[in-house]
């Protein structure tokens, strides 16, 4: 049985996955193209496996697989691996005219990041969830930060 908050998460994600199909439609997703010289690219916390086969894990792989496959554009986040130093990028994949680039992230600053921060601040507000958030603390937004840098170093690699 899920919660109030799961189901409201649920519904957001649905109406989300509406939009987001919804407005690929209206724009011709699939004559979206780049100027020669210009690289679109994706960063988000996480990167989805892409497989074709299988359905779609959230509103944002939704959005961004097909977009990715058939413009030629780079999404780069988390493998969900994480290293004992710096960030390491890992080997680019190719997925239609696109490439998906996971990043293995500093494990010294991850939890504070991702389960400190991002899950319990950003996720419920971007989901209308805010009496679920819980406040930062100060080491918790430190390695958030660490973390970004990381991502913007990989990014700019």
């Amino acid at each position: 049985m899920l919660t109030t908050t799961q189901e409201r998460s649920r519904k957001a994600d649905a109406e989300l996955f509406r939009h987001t199909v919804f407005a690929q439609h209206e724009a011709g997703i699939g004559m979206v193209s780049q100027q020669p010289d210009e690289k679109l690219v994706f960063v988000s916390n996480r990167v989805s496996t892409i497989d074709p086969n299988k359905p779609k894990a959230g509103g944002l792989a939704a959005a961004l697989e097909p977009v990715v496959e058939r413009s030629g554009a780079v999404w780069m986040g988390s493998s969900g691996t994480l290293s004992e130093g710096g960030e390491q990028l890992n080997a680019l994949e190719q997925h239609g005219r696109g490439q998906v680039a996971k990043i293995d992230l500093p494990a010294a600053h991850y939890a504070g990041f991702y389960y400190g921060f991002a899950n319990s601040t950003h996720w419920p507000a971007f989901h209308s969830l805010t009496e679920g958030m819980s406040p930062a603390s100060e080491e918790h937004y430190k390695s958030y930060c660490e973390i970004n840098r990381a991502m913007a170093r990989a990014v700019t690699a």
